[in-house]
């Protein structure tokens, strides 16, 4: 939904943040591999239990 409004022209900066405490964790191990991004063993573990992996 944010990208139409920045389509539109309307400024990033100016959106509101929201912040979500609900759903199921998903991880994509492969992908965070490629961009060189350290998952952080909590949030693995929590998607191992509670969530998706994809190795």
């Amino acid at each position: 939904m944010e990208l139409l409004f920045i389509l539109k022209g309307e400024k990033p900066a100016q959106m509101a943040v929201n912040d979500y405490h609900y759903g199921e964790p998903v991880l994509n191990l492969k992908q965070a591999r490629k961009l060189g991004i350290k998952v952080p063993v909590d949030f693995q573990r929590e998607a191992e239990q509670h969530g998706t992996v994809f190795r």
